[in-house]
């Protein structure tokens, strides 16, 4: 059986310099340092501002929780992200934007749920019916809520928020799937556990849009990174029926 052995939060930053600084400091205030193992910081490139900045932030910071960079090898954060697993040493690990859209306030209440299950993957939802969210744009909510309706009605699940990466994972139960294409791993290892019938847990939490930067929101890439998501719906539910 798996046991909670500590979380490692993977950062993913490119443009964000104080949204990062701020994104640091939240980790490490809302996570209990007995629960913190470490904070990787997944960087775009190492010339972009965020490692700038990351360098600013770790002369001037006095921690004992380990904060250390990686830069991603694939072109593309979609495929880089197959990159996370082998970096972790902790039995959990969680992935959020440095750019406070996702919540900090949330990882508590997602580590407690990770305590008590600790096999399963536990999401801080967007969609969840106490969840609060700001400033997200009609027709990005109407996209998203329609692929996470589908995707759910597809793999037979009661989740709401399954195209997110807002997620805590357990490694063990990550590096057991058969996730060898980078190309669609971002959506496996999210879809591939539900139709295998691992517990998937939804917490509520607060979603703010970005205010630092250009942000890398865009409506057509989403479109068709959304009909990936749902073909991989479809392919996982023939697998594992």
């Amino acid at each position: 059986m798996q046991d909670f052995n500590g979380l490692t939060v993977v950062i993913l930053a490119s443009n964000e310099r104080e949204l990062l600084r701020r994104t640091i400091r939240l980790v490490l205030d809302y996570v209990q340092t007995e629960d913190l193992a470490e904070i990787i910081v997944f960087l775009k490139s190492a010339n972009c501002p965020a490692a700038d900045e990351l360098k600013l932030i770790r002369a001037g910071i006095s921690v004992n929780i380990p904060i250390r960079e990686y830069v991603q090898q694939e072109k593309k954060l979609p495929e880089a992200l197959i990159e996370i697993p082998p970096l972790i040493k902790s039995s959990h690990f969680l992935i959020m934007f440095s750019d406070l859209a996702t919540d900090a306030a949330s990882i508590p209440l997602m580590v407690e749920e990770a305590k008590r299950f600790p096999e399963a993957v536990v999401c801080a939802s967007k969609w969840h019916k106490d969840s609060e969210i700001h400033d997200y744009g009609f027709l990005r909510m109407l996209c998203t809520r329609f692929m996470n309706t589908a995707a759910a009605l597809i793999l037979n699940s009661d989740g709401k928020d399954l195209f997110s990466i807002f997620q805590i994972y357990p490694l063990e139960m990550v590096l057991q799937l058969d996730l060898s294409d980078s190309k669609s791993f971002v959506f496996d290892y999210t879809l591939m556990p539900i139709a295998m019938g691992i517990k998937y847990i939804e917490v509520p939490t607060r979603f703010f849009n970005r205010t630092e930067e250009k942000s890398n929101y865009n409506l057509w890439a989403m479109l068709k990174t959304g009909f990936a998501f749902l073909r991989t719906a479809v392919r996982l539910r023939i697998r594992y029926r």
